[in-house]
């Protein structure tokens, strides 16, 4: 054993540089970004000196290092074969290492370094806000497709969410006269856009900014409440929101999932900021997080995950501390401002009649209504579900890890608030009946305490850097940038700028839709998919496009079909030409091809529409 931990410590700089490399190599979708990591990589390893013997680490570093070990091979393959095992023994000797290394960089910091004690109201300052700011502006500007350089925003739920925004502004009444089944504050959002501007996605784009912008800022804001970044960090804000919002989840952006985890973020903070002050949270910020887990609850039921683990530690830090007579004004304050974010709700549905509607859509119909396949029928298939969803999110899930081993330095109590969050946010994402490829987009909160390990890793780098001539620190900071500008330009919606409106199904038929004054059109069999944005029309009934959940619902066809055999819309739109309705006809076809347009994730090369006229 102590001939095995010589080696260890005599060749473990090595050892651990294969492994990285090995990482870097199976992690990295592009050879510039291979190639930048394993530089830097080097760069790092070859200022490190200090390696502990295996046998000095503590019995939970290990434990960490093996659940992270087991992500990881779920996230690289579903089989294990003798490459596999060999990453594995690589991966476990990395990961070890690195909860050590970390552990280490703590408590070295927090003897040798004054200010690793924050102010924990510390507030941004005007540089820190400019490149938030300008950073949070260029990437939503050629990311998100709601932009002003993209002819609009084609994304089925953006789409339904836009509509029923537009509506609201025209006295539509979300689920009593529109149908879709997400929470009333997700439409209130998109009719705040439509005010903004009702025929573009304008308003969206500037409401994404804004939500880029805060969970920018409040990602800074946590680094600060434990360490004082120096100025070669500022680079890592552009890294950071470039390799957030790149990830596939992404998608087309204007998701419920991109616009609710920056106010998840606030509430991650002010529960850092409590525990930072080894206290619970004050009664001001107990009222913003419960009014916070409001507006997210009726946005979508499954984003409290981490609210509810974060409630769970503050009743066991109440407990453990003796504190148990706080509770019931903490409570009291967590309910008035949740309370307090329902009240605009209800005074909506009230005022038009129409609580039954909210009841029976949002609440009723999502528990008992909303299904699929069940993700748990196997654990293999629940295994696959969470393999590919994370192969499709790699910076969420590094982001993960990092905040994993972040924690290994700090103390007991943020290491259980933590895996509570963590715990219930995967549940949360992973559990319910259906899932989506986006909806683990939501779990980009976790990643949050990451981003401390890394300005304090980039600082010590720079710092080591800098003491030479040749000022490798700004060599470094422009390797990242490149990092940045790599993935940056690997963002696959650029593809989409400068298209043809001949190429979008929904812009062609809007022109002959527009011919008709007020023209009541009808999306049959498909979801919104931009044919109402597009030809700026809005709902002609209650059931007005396909969703997942319509189908469930009882007498729903029936419906639809006894409307459109009185004739009631001027237009229908379908994805089929084998309907055989008496009062309409075919008169235009359009082909949205996944070669010009890359939209579909189901294989689909192409889908080819049909407009039905009346006769």
């Amino acid at each position: 054993m102590e001939k095995a931990n010589n080696i260890t410590n005599k060749y473990g700089r090595y050892i651990y540089l294969a492994s990285l490399i090995c990482f870097m190599l199976l992690g990295m979708d592009s050879w510039v970004k291979r190639v930048t990591m394993v530089t830097l990589a080097c760069v790092v390893l070859l200022t490190n000196h200090q390696f502990r013997s295996l046998k000095e680490m503590k019995p939970e570093e290990h434990i960490v290092s093996g659940l992270i070990l087991i992500l990881y091979l779920m996230l690289i393959s579903q089989e294990f074969n003798l490459s596999i095992l060999l990453t594995a023994l690589l991966a476990m000797f990395f990961v070890i290492h690195t909860v050590d290394a970390v552990y280490l960089l703590f408590q070295k910091t927090v003897a040798h370094n004054p200010v690793f004690v924050r102010n924990s109201n510390y507030k941004l300052n005007k540089l820190e806000v400019a490149v938030v700011a300008l950073s949070s502006i260029v990437v939503m500007t050629f990311f998100t497709t709601s932009s002003p350089l993209y002819p609009f925003n084609i994304w089925d739920d953006t789409n339904c969410y836009f509509t029923l925004g537009r509506g609201i502004i025209k006295n539509v009444v979300m689920y009593r006269d529109a149908f879709d089944h997400k929470g009333p504050y997700l439409y209130l959002i998109f009719a705040v856009a439509a005010l903004i501007s009702d025929t573009t996605f304008l308003g969206v784009y500037i409401i994404e900014i804004i939500a880029c912008f805060v969970f920018a800022v409040f990602c800074w804001k946590t680094v600060h409440l434990f360490y004082q970044p120096k100025r070669y960090s500022l680079v890592l804000i552009p890294l950071g929101i470039i390799l957030t919002y790149s990830c596939v989840p992404f998608h087309f952006g204007g998701s419920a999932e991109e616009l609710s985890f920056p106010l998840l973020a606030v509430i991650l903070y002010l529960a850092f900021k409590a525990e930072h002050e080894n206290t619970l949270p004050s009664i001001k910020d107990t009222a913003v997080i419960g009014l916070l887990t409001g507006v997210i609850l009726l946005i979508k039921f499954t984003f409290c995950g981490l609210i509810l683990g974060y409630l769970i530690f503050v009743i066991y830090r109440c407990i453990a501390t003796k504190e148990l007579k706080k509770l019931p004004i903490l409570i009291l304050t967590f309910l008035a401002g949740f309370i307090a974010a329902w009240i605009p709700i209800l005074l909506y549905f009230g005022i038009n009649g129409a609580l039954g509607s909210f009841y029976e859509v949002y609440i009723y119909d999502n528990l008992f209504l909303y299904s699929g396949e069940s993700t748990l029928s196997s654990a293999g298939y629940c295994l696959y579900l969470f393999n590919t969803t994370m192969s499709n999110s790699k910076y969420i899930f590094t982001g993960i890890v990092l905040s994993i081993c972040t924690l290994a330095g700090l103390k007991k109590n943020f290491k259980i608030m933590y895996v509570l969050m963590m715990v219930f946010s995967f549940a949360g994402t992973y559990l319910p009946s259906t899932h989506m490829f986006y909806y683990c987009f939501i779990l980009t909160t976790l990643i949050m305490p990451g981003f401390i390990l890394i300005s304090m890793a980039w600082d010590e780098l720079c710092d080591k850097l800098s003491h030479n001539k040749l000022h490798l620190n700004w060599i470094a900071c422009l390797i990242a940038l490149v990092l940045a500008a790599d993935s940056f330009m690997s963002q696959p919606n650029l593809d989409l700028i400068g298209k043809k409106k001949e190429n979008y199904p929904q812009l062609v038929f809007a022109d002959v839709i527009k011919e008709t004054p007020d023209a009541r059109i009808l999306t049959y069999d498909i979801m919104d998919g931009g044919f109402y944005n597009c030809s700026e029309t809005l709902p002609a009934t209650r059931y007005y496009c396909f969703t997942n959940i319509t189908e469930n619902l009882p007498g729903v066809t029936e419906g639809r079909l006894k409307t459109i055999e009185n004739g009631e819309f001027d237009y229908i739109i379908t994805k089929s030409n084998d309907y055989q309705w008496s009062k309409y006809e075919i008169i235009m076809e359009s082909t949205l091809d996944n070669q010009e347009i890359p939209i579909f994730v189901n294989g689909e090369e192409s889908v080819t529409y049909y407009l039905y006229a009346r006769k």
